[in-house]
């Protein structure tokens, strides 16, 4: 079984014991017989390493989600820091509906602790700085560190569950509607507002505006493209007149890929698409600069 490996943090690569080499956000690939051990140790030491035994059929291991691609799977591993299990409270705030805890044993985790139920919820990165507000049945919490802000944004009604979390530069928030503004590292867009609206069962994006445009070479356009596709963008800018009547089939042609990874090809563009478990390869053909035509492979 062929293998792939793309770690956004580089990696050493060990099979049964032997050393295969290195892994980073470019893909690589190894192969190795079912049941084949493999061990993934980042070169950043903060970071604990990964062991997973490799079976065909299996798409989730202990810090690696794996996508049926191309006969074999690909490789996506995730690094948790290491652990310090020393117990420290970080927030803790009591609102109308109940209680909302900050605290960290190893991992950061909130618990929100409701009149009709409770739920634990584990929070992305470490902040400085906590703040809470109630609106209704909806809980707003906003992470802070230094270089890093995330909204979450939960249910209250009976257990709480999560609505949606972005990374944000600002929010407003109303009694059932809110606006996020999020800087993203996009090829064509530097910042992307969104208003939502919550009826407490749908969650509706009302208004999507990017801007701080800016020109692109030819072969980075499918890949602005995917980008913009993935946050639910006006796409037409990067079509040839052909497909800009065809948006809404586009949109349901890609589905809901969760993110892409770009390849090159001869000198051509493509990308292989991650879905819920498994990977799918596209190639663009252009006209112009604009996309043409797309295809799976």
């Amino acid at each position: 079984m062929r293998y792939y490996i793309i770690s956004k943090k580089t990696c050493n690569v060990k099979v049964n014991g032997c050393f295969l080499g290195k892994a980073d956000c470019t893909t690589s690939f190894f192969n190795a017989e079912e049941g084949a051990l493999l061990e993934l140790y980042p070169l950043d030491n903060a970071f604990s390493p990964i062991t997973a035994t490799l079976f065909s059929n299996c798409n989730n291991y202990n810090g690696i989600t794996a996508y049926e691609y191309n006969g074999g799977y690909i490789l996506l591993p995730f690094f948790e820091l290491k652990a310090n299990y020393t117990y420290k409270l970080l927030f803790n705030e009591e609102f109308e509906f109940g209680n909302v805890c900050v605290f960290l044993d190893g991992q950061i985790k909130l618990f929100i602790n409701a009149k009709e139920g409770s739920n634990l919820f584990y929070l992305p990165f470490l902040p400085s700085k906590i703040t809470a507000k109630q609106k209704k049945d909806i809980l707003f919490l906003t992470l802070t560190n230094r270089t890093q802000k995330e909204c979450m944004i939960f249910n209250l009604n009976k257990v709480p569950t999560l609505i949606l979390t972005n990374p944000i530069q600002e929010a407003t928030f109303n009694d059932a509607s809110f606006t996020l503004v999020r800087k993203v590292n996009l090829l064509r867009s530097s910042f992307i507002k969104c208003e939502y609206d919550y009826n407490g069962i749908i969650l509706n994006k009302n208004f999507i505006k990017s801007r701080a445009i800016s020109a692109l070479s030819p072969l980075l356009t499918p890949f602005a493209f995917l980008e913009e596709l993935l946050e639910k963008l006006p796409i037409e800018e990067f079509l040839d007149s052909s497909l800009q009547p065809h948006k809404q089939m586009i949109f349901e042609f890609f589905g809901n890929f969760s993110t892409f990874i770009p390849l090159i090809k001869n000198e051509r563009p493509g990308a292989i698409l991650l879905y819920k478990k498994r990977a799918k390869e596209i190639c663009f053909m252009q006209n112009n600069g604009l996309i043409s035509d797309f295809y799976f492979i």
